[in-house]
């Protein structure tokens, strides 16, 4: 029988068959041509020459012809006139008809063989223009008699250009943003005028870390019309807007908001959109949209409070009269103006120093209190601050008794509290010379015992030991150095059987004039 209506029956009918089409859509092209050569002979356009006859040269986007001959058949075409000529994919040659696998049933002995996708309906399109629905074409045949026809041979070109379709994007509002402020965003898509049309095209917009889509607020609106709504598919911080399609010359906008969540870090947050094809390739640039995430102080800064009080017990702690540590919610009353005569074990130090390793200055009040506003912006895992006290601005005769600088870990949000204790205590000077060690830099029995001695007499108040060395010559000063070392870890060790407190240990050299 006559199948595809060519005017000769199956049996005698080696009739190729396909479509020009763009890649990017599927749209098929009008205006080519085919030229059919083989066994001596060869056909342009719709007519007959020898064995070859062309039914449809391509002018409407479709070819189709037959031979009545075996042999090889070589398929040439001018491309249509809106296709680049020098877009063409590759062809595969050549094809032997006879062992051609159907590429939708895998058969290689149905008639026809089908090789590609065919129109879908009279849309002007393939209903499937993907690669894996039309794998290969060919440009030469091995035709032998009784071959299956060929059907859907389809030549492919690639129309549409990179920078054909523009995305843009931008913030509806105000730039700055805070926690918990919505945002709206716009996407504009713009397809250039004598591009190719885009089917099956995927919108896509990433939203910043930190700002949540709001469900229900996502219009589009297409070439002019009215907005409509249209929830996106959700992936992640991803949304898509799937199995969309342009034509040349138009626009297609669209419209959604995120509020902006605790997450979202301080600074820069980057929105970005880009529409891709089918099969997951890029059809348009990739525009960004920013907005600022403008810190706050209750939910990003962490504030610093402290003290420099009088650590008379040297524990290193503010303690009240019953031992307890002092914080500001001890006081019942008078907490910002004191009495004279209100009972404060360790008070405040006023007037003290502190700096941060950035440069700032800060001074105790009357009460020892200091308070450093908005110290950091910690990252979402916290972040060390620094302050150290300048010593020199303690009073007269007093030393600190805790770590300085101190470090302390902040959080978002949260407070922190760094004391420093200092205290006025006794000085007790000792001088040594040559006539205080055996030999080299080890301590005579009566200096070892004047040192365990002393041990138990530091424990009566809070000390400072200041160990000091009468040297003549500059051999000596090394010498007295290592003595004053030797002296120091004695002592130390004594202290650690008897002490109960920091004991702060200096060391000094004095020179000795020659004839003194």
């Amino acid at each position: 029988a006559d199948r595809d209506g060519d005017g000769i029956p199956d049996s005698a009918d080696y009739d190729p068959t396909g479509y020009f089409y763009c890649e990017d859509s599927g749209r098929i092209l009008s205006g080519g041509l085919i030229t059919v050569s083989g066994n001596g002979a060869s056909q342009t356009g719709v007519g007959s020459n020898g064995s070859i006859r062309i039914l449809r040269d391509g002018s409407t986007g479709e070819y189709q012809f037959f031979v009545t001959r075996p042999g090889t058949y070589q398929l040439s075409y001018t491309p249509p006139s809106n296709a680049p000529s020098d877009t063409i994919l590759a062809t595969t040659s050549p094809l032997d008809v006879t062992n051609v696998a159907d590429v939708l049933t895998g058969s290689t002995t149905a008639n026809p063989r089908v090789l590609g996708s065919s129109e879908f309906g009279a849309s002007g399109s393939l209903a499937d223009f993907s690669q894996a629905g039309n794998p290969a074409f060919y440009t030469t045949f091995v035709i032998e008699a009784g071959d299956p026809s060929i059907f859907s041979n389809n030549i492919p070109f690639q129309c549409f250009a990179l920078g054909d379709l523009t995305a843009t994007k931008s913030v509806l509002g105000a730039s700055d943003v805070r926690l918990g402020d919505l945002v709206t965003y716009q996407l504009v898509y713009d397809l250039a005028g004598g591009a190719a049309d885009l089917l099956d095209m995927t919108f896509t917009d990433v939203l910043p870390v930190g700002i949540s889509y709001l469900p229900g607020s996502a219009t589009i609106s297409r070439d002019g019309a009215a907005e409509v709504a249209l929830e996106p598919t959700r992936s992640g911080r991803r949304l898509t807007w799937e199995g969309e399609a342009m034509n040349a010359g138009t626009r297609t906008v669209i419209t959604l908001s995120g509020r902006v969540g605790p997450n979202a870090p301080s600074g820069n947050l980057v929105n970005q959109t880009f529409a891709v094809g089918p099969t997951g390739e890029s059809l348009s640039n990739t525009a960004e949209a920013i907005v600022r995430r403008v810190p706050e102080h209750v939910f990003d800064c962490s504030d610093v409070i402290g003290k420099v009080f009088d650590d008379r017990n040297g524990n290193g702690y503010q303690d009240g009269l019953d031992g307890a540590e002092v914080s500001d919610q001890s006081y019942v009353s008078g907490k910002y103006d004191l009495p004279p005569d209100e009972p404060v074990a360790e008070p405040g130090l006023a007037g003290v120093r502190i700096a941060t390793v950035n440069g700032t200055l800060i001074t105790t009040d009357d009460f020892g209190r200091f308070h450093v506003p908005c110290a950091e912006l910690p990252s979402s895992i916290g972040t060390n601050f620094i302050l150290k006290v300048d010593e020199r601005s303690l009073p007269s005769g007093y030393r600190l008794t805790t770590e300085n600088p101190r470090v302390v870990r902040l959080t978002a949000g949260k407070f922190a509290k760094m004391n420093f204790g200092a205290s006025l205590g006794r000085v007790i000077d000792i001088t040594l010379s040559g006539n205080a060690f055996v030999s080299g830099t080890e301590p005579s029995a009566k200096l070892a015992d004047a040192v365990r001695n002393l041990s138990r007499t530091l424990r009566s108040e809070p000390s400072v030991v200041r160990l000091s060395y009468v040297a003549g010559t500059q051999d000596e000063i090394r010498l007295g150095r290592a003595r004053m070392r030797a002296v120091e870890q004695l002592l130390r060790r004594a202290w650690r059987r008897h002490g109960t407190y920091k004991l702060t240990i200096e060391k000094t050299i004095q020179s000795r004039r020659s004839g003194e």
